[in-house]
């Protein structure tokens, strides 16, 4: 098989590609993404008939659009935290080390060309300690890794998708951690994004991140806030004001070596108190409970209301 194999395999992807979309065309109308992709597919399906290991180039293009960013001109100050954010969505989804590379901008508008760049370990006799930067490589493609970054793509698009409708986002924490620190880059700017996934099989995917999806992430990242008010009944066994902030630990026992209950209180007041160690007392405290919208998780604290009895033994 000689080099021009590529060539001729173009010159016959023509007959075959206009006849296929002649036949798609009848049925009924194609999205865009639907027309794109029969194109790639018939591509892929010509190449393969000359060179069956035939494979298309993965490509993940990201128009960035803004009224702060001059067309066709990107600062690396700009594009440098969207690049990684946007990396640290597809690693988390694809459960793999995954870096972008930048293979083009296109001219006339600020458009990005990537591909990804998989990392994948060397296997060695000795296992070190600590991996140093030699013990990773990257390639272009990988049969495993090329499917779970694909799927991590569509994951991505899916999200997009559901910020601009407004619907419920699901994914994994991680990956939605990483999705509202994107969201958090491009708001910054004011970036609106068009992505475009293109597969080595073919497949084509689009969607895009304007202003209303960027709003309904950030209505979505404001954490719900919970407040109660309970009782703490115990022993004092500690007194401090780290940084200015006083603070008391109430335990059901002075021989209760690890637990407790930690108490903020403003430094004056925890003065006035004049608490001291070992003494037992009750007092109120507002649980307030700060519920993470995207990944769930929650953060609680105890805050000091008021003293209701006191007894040094």
């Amino acid at each position: 098989m000689t080099g021009d194999w590529r060539q001729r395999a173009r010159e016959r992807v023509g007959v075959k590609v206009e006849a296929r979309m002649r036949s798609l065309m009848q049925d009924e109308p194609l999205t865009s993404d639907e027309f794109d992709t029969a194109m790639r597919r018939n591509q892929l399906e010509a190449l393969q008939d000359v060179e069956p290991s035939a494979r298309l180039e993965e490509e993940l293009t990201l128009r960035l659009m803004s009224e702060e960013i001059p067309e066709g001109l990107l600062l690396v100050g700009t594009a440098d935290p969207i690049l990684r954010r946007l990396q640290d969505i597809i690693t988390a989804a694809a459960s793999t080390k995954v870096q972008l590379g930048l293979v083009g901008i296109s001219r006339g508008s600020t458009v990005l060309h990537l591909c990804p760049v998989y990392a994948e370990s060397l296997r060695t006799d000795e296992v070190p300690e600590a991996p140093a930067s030699s013990d990773v490589t990257f390639t272009l493609s990988s049969e495993e890794t090329g499917s779970s970054v694909d799927r991590a793509m569509h994951d991505l698009m899916r999200l997009v998708e559901a910020a601009e409708s407004g619907d419920d986002l699901e994914a994994s924490p991680s990956m939605l951690k990483a999705f509202e620190d994107l969201v958090t880059t491009l708001d910054k700017s004011g970036i609106d994004v068009d992505l475009g996934w293109h597969a080595d099989t073919g497949s084509v995917r689009t969607s895009k991140l304007t202003s209303a999806g960027r709003h309904h992430i950030q209505s979505r990242m404001r954490p719900q806030v919970r407040r109660e008010i309970k009782v703490i009944r115990g022993f004092v066994t500690e007194v401090s004001a780290p940084s200015g902030q006083g603070r008391l630990t109430v335990k059901s026992s002075m021989n209760q070596r690890r637990g407790g209950r930690k108490v903020e209180i403003d430094r004056s007041e925890l003065i006035d108190l004049g608490l001291a160690f070992g003494e037992w007392i009750e007092i109120s405290v507002t649980v307030e409970q700060k519920i993470d919208a995207l990944t769930a998780k929650r953060e609680s604290k105890n805050v000091f209301h008021e003293l209701i009895e006191r007894r040094r033994l």
